[in-house]
């Protein structure tokens, strides 16, 4: 009797400790949650990805941790941290339900530039049963994808989504986006690859200097001049001393090459005038409307802070 006694004490013993031990990983666990958010917030964000990281191993399916990442990575990139976008990439792509998760991730494949991936993600979220408000913030900013695209496009996208849009900060900042790109429309004046050409054709340069690489224009300059004018001065010592034209055809020919050169790359160069000033106008929109804090902000994402 006394033997069953103790063999019993040491059963539960045994259970309650095991008990007690599973209790005490899960307690851990949750707590490195807490501490994975606390560092996020402190922007330590290479330590909170080591402890969101380990936390998704437990709960690979955890909706919220995943977007945490994405967060994080995102960070990183934005304070020229070098990253491996293929590692990013991966938490992209996850077939999980949760809105935030989906809302964070259309966020990251924009601005890493996977459009194919951003247009799944929006006909995901638009095909489900996502409240409306939520599917509108996603179409807002899904309307970003058309600034590298074509302005006018974005335009009319920011256009139909004020019509259609019933949740008052969505309409407030569509309105604000219209706002901005009408006055990008009448400030800035591009410049005409063509009237580029013509001025250098007339004066080799100048068509750089009309598209504002001036630079570019005081070089074309000088070594037009010291070819196409070399060229010429040789021709007529030639030309006197009644030797063969071999040196000064040589200077020519290179002369009409940096003359048709300069002719092309002034041409292309407003082209690249335009595209830069197009870029920095919407690399500004993204920064005023679609940052990182704006997209935390309304995804609804919770994170449990320990000071």
């Amino acid at each position: 009797m006394k033997f069953l006694i103790q063999y019993f004490v040491l059963f539960f013993s045994t259970i309650n400790l095991l008990l007690a031990k599973d209790l005490n990983e899960n307690i851990y666990i949750k707590d490195m949650l807490t501490i994975a958010d606390t560092l996020y917030y402190k922007k330590q964000y290479e330590r909170s990805i080591l402890f969101y990281e380990t936390y998704r191993k437990h709960f690979p399916f955890d909706s919220e941790v995943h977007a945490k990442l994405i967060l994080n990575y995102l960070r990183l990139k934005e304070n020229h941290y070098k990253i491996k976008e293929e590692s990013l990439k991966e938490f992209l792509d996850l077939n999980l339900n949760e809105y935030v998760y989906h809302y964070i991730s259309l966020y990251g494949s924009l601005r890493l530039g996977y459009s194919p991936l951003s247009f799944s993600k929006i006909y995901k979220i638009e095909n489900s049963n996502f409240p409306k408000t939520q599917k509108e913030y996603s179409k807002l900013i899904f309307g970003s994808i058309y600034f590298e695209e074509d302005l006018l496009h974005a335009q009319k996208y920011y256009e139909k989504l004020y019509q259609e849009t019933s949740t008052e900060e969505v309409k407030k900042i569509t309105k604000e986006i219209l706002k901005e790109i009408e006055n990008f429309h009448q400030t800035f004046i591009p410049k005409r690859p063509f009237i580029a050409g013509i001025l250098s054709t007339l004066l080799p340069g100048a068509g750089y200097v009309y598209t504002h690489h001036y630079v570019d224009g005081i070089f074309s300059f000088f070594w037009n001049s010291v070819f196409l004018g070399s060229g010429m001065y040789m021709y007529n010592l030639e030309k006197q001393s009644k030797k063969p034209h071999t040196v000064s055809s040589i200077f020519l020919i290179m002369g009409i090459s940096f003359y048709l050169t300069n002719i092309i790359g002034s041409y292309s160069s407003a082209i690249r005038y335009n595209n830069y000033h197009t870029r920095i106008f919407y690399q500004n929109l993204r920064a005023t409307f679609f940052n990182t804090d704006f997209i935390e902000h309304t995804s609804g994402i919770e994170f449990r802070i320990r000071f």
